[in-house]
Formats: C-alpha cells, sequence, structure tokens
C-alpha cells in the first residue's frame, strides 16, 4: 500500500509478483524477474500481471475504495508497439478510467533511451494515467535523463529511506533528492518506511506519499480488502 504521508490516508496499492513454485517453495522476485527481463518471458508476465491487476482493482472500487493500482512494466514491455493503447483498452473494457492507474518503469528505462517507451509514456500520460519513476537511486541516476522524462511521480530507493531509525540519522542525500525532484516537478514517493521515525522525518522533508512495513506488509487481494475495511 502507498500512502499519503499528510494524512496517512491509503492512496495506492501495488501489484507485486510472487511465485510459489511447488516444489522450490517461495521464490523471491529479485530472483525471477531479472531472470524473465533478460527472454522474451518478461512480456507475457506484464500482460499477466495487468490484466489481474486491473480486475482486482475493479473490485476495489465496486467494494467502495477509490484507489489507484501501480503496475510495474520493464523497458521491453514499454518499447513493444502498441503497450498504451492495449493498456487504455483494457481499462475501458473493466469501466475503468486511466485515473485508476499508476504505471511504474525503472531506471533501467533511461539507460536504454527507448523513444518509443517515452513516446508511449508520454501518451498514457496524456490520457490520465500517471506515471512513476521506482526505486530512484538504485542505479546510475542521470538527472540529465529525468529532468525530461514523461513522469509524476518519482519513489525514493528503499537503501535511503531504511537507516532512517531515530533522530540524528543521517538523512543529508533524502533532503536533497527530496528538494530536486520536486524542483523538477515530481510528486515524492519514499518505499521502505519501516520506523515512526522515518515516517515523521519524511513528513517533515515535505515527501506526500511513502510505502513500506510500518503503514503495511504485502498482502493477498482479499486480506487487503478486509485491511482497507477494518481501516476505514
Amino acid at each position: 500500500t502507498q500512502v499519503s504521508l499528510h494524512d496517512r490516508r491509503v492512496v495506492h496499492v501495488e501489484a507485486l509478483a510472487r511465485w510459489q513454485h511447488p516444489e522450490l517453495g517461495w521464490i523471491s522476485p529479485a530472483e525471477f524477474i531479472p531472470l524473465a527481463e533478460q527472454t522474451a518471458l518478461i512480456n507475457p508476465l506484464t500482460d499477466w500481471v495487468m490484466q489481474h491487476a486491473l480486475q482486482q482493482n475493479r473490485q476495489f472500487l465496486d467494494a467502495g475504495h477509490a484507489l489507484k493500482v501501480s503496475i510495474n512494466a520493464s523497458p521491453a514491455s514499454l518499447s513493444e508497439d502498441g503497450f498504451d493503447d492495449g493498456l487504455l483498452q483494457r481499462c475501458k473494457a473493466l469501466g475503468l478510467e486511466p485515473q485508476h492507474i499508476e504505471l511504474e518503469f525503472t531506471e533501467g528505462m533511461l539507460a536504454t533511451n527507448s523513444t518509443r517507451a517515452i513516446d508511449q509514456l508520454s501518451n498514457l500520460r496524456k490520457a490520465g494515467v500517471a506515471v512513476a519513476l521506482d526505486d530512484f537511486g538504485s542505479g546510475y541516476s542521470n538527472l540529465s535523463y529525468i529532468a525530461h522524462i514523461p513522469a509524476d511521480v518519482l519513489k525514493i530507493d528503499q537503501s535511503f529511506v531504511r537507516p532512517l531509525k531515530q533522530a540524528g540519522d543521517d538523512d543529508f542525500l533524502l533532503c536533497h533528492i527530496i528538494s530536486i525532484a520536486q524542483g523538477l516537478g515530481f510528486r515524492v514517493c519514499a518505499e521502505g518506511i519501516e520506523t515512526a521515525h522515518a515516517f515523521d522525518r519524511l513528513r517533515e522533508l515535505g515527501c506526500e506519499e511513502g510505502q513500506g512495513y510500518f503503514m503495511a506488509r504485502p498482502m493477498a487481494a482479499d486480506r487487503l480488502l478486509d485491511w482497507l475495511g477494518t481501516r476505514h
């Protein structure tokens, strides 16, 4: 879940891929997603996640929870011709508005510098889909790229947030990342908030949104619906 740091209101849910292998048990996405990205499997995997996430968001809306659902897209998917139209058509078929969707991509797409990917992100933004740069700072962040990418949200990687455990912990880089991002017009979301101190400090720094174990751990959709009902 992703919450407003101002009033703790839940504003987004993110679709997370998890693999329960019949013999190996739970396999982390940190293991299978990079492998899928090296093969042709990443596109059908993205397609499957997208369809299920949109269907689930339809259920959230029907239950009275007006949330955006965040979906991760790989550089390969974004470079695939017709990705933008396909996403918008799926939304229409389920009676979803583009404003119900946030599409996330990582810095890897910036490295490929794909014109088609940039064009499709621009088209989706014009249609009303929010676009987020995920895990900022985990790779080779290039401010000259970031200043020109078609995105609304910058999500700060958890490696900058998790060290915030108590008063006096170093937050120099975090302060400047938030300042630069907001100066470029991004809404800022901090990943990996695990303590009350981190939550409060990020709010003091002006960070708009956050996600992490302090608010809620990842959970299945049915449990999330129950949790949202209890929370409200």
